[in-house]
């Protein structure tokens, strides 16, 4: 199995001093299919919120790359 950075996963980090709603608006009417959200409390707890146009799901930091290839 190869790590994710060796896949073809393209992605950005949107860092700008915008709010996390409307980052989130602007990403999903960009149609981005998969975007990972994580904030101070995910940190802390190692998870990471994976939204998809199916929803929102936590997901252990550890597990993100198994789930990442399911979808």
């Amino acid at each position: 199995m190869q790590p994710v950075k060796y896949n073809e996963v393209r992605f950005t980090t949107d860092d700008r001093n915008e709010s996390l709603g409307k980052k989130i608006r602007e990403a999903t009417t960009m149609k981005i299919p998969v975007q990972l959200i994580i904030g101070p409390k995910d940190k802390e707890a190692r998870e990471v919120s994976v939204r998809t146009k199916d929803g929102e799901e936590k997901v252990a930091l550890e597990q993100l790359a198994e789930y990442l290839r399911r979808l």
